[in-house]
């Protein structure tokens, strides 16, 4: 699912249901983690797109600092303050926690003046600096 299309991984996940194919356990792991997440999408009316385009502005930070994710990044789901789901890609990284800060508020500045625009708040993407998951 490091790919960011959740609803396209479900739509195809339904079609290998249908079908009656056989999967490993990580990859029906892996396309059910697609399917919930999907779900989710649809409720906070979230698309493919929108979670592709905020992706596209974390990797502009990240390029502009020459850093790659580690292994441990992961995504998470959560309810937000108004009862609706919301997803949060914590996106590891090999620099320190004062340096990983500055750069959520580098994609900050970058959502805000995104056009179109974008609705952070159900999708977020977090800089995690290697004081913070290391600890």
């Amino acid at each position: 699912m490091l790919s960011l299309q959740f609803q396209c991984a479900a739509a195809i996940y339904e079609r290998i249901k249908a079908l009656d194919l056989e999967l490993s356990e990580l990859d029906r792991e892996a396309f059910e983690l697609g399917e919930e997440i999907s779900e989710m999408m649809v409720a906070a009316n979230l698309t493919d797109a929108d979670v592709a385009r905020l992706a596209d502005l974390a990797g502009e930070v990240m390029r502009s600092h020459r850093v790659t994710r580690d292994d441990t990044s992961g995504i998470s789901m959560y309810d937000g303050d108004d009862g609706l789901p919301c997803l949060c890609s914590s996106v590891h990284l090999a620099v320190s926690y004062e340096e990983a800060s500055d750069m959520n508020f580098e994609l900050a500045e970058l959502v805000a003046n995104a056009t179109p625009s974008l609705s952070p708040n159900r999708y977020i993407i977090r800089f995690v600096g290697r004081d913070e998951h290391n600890a």
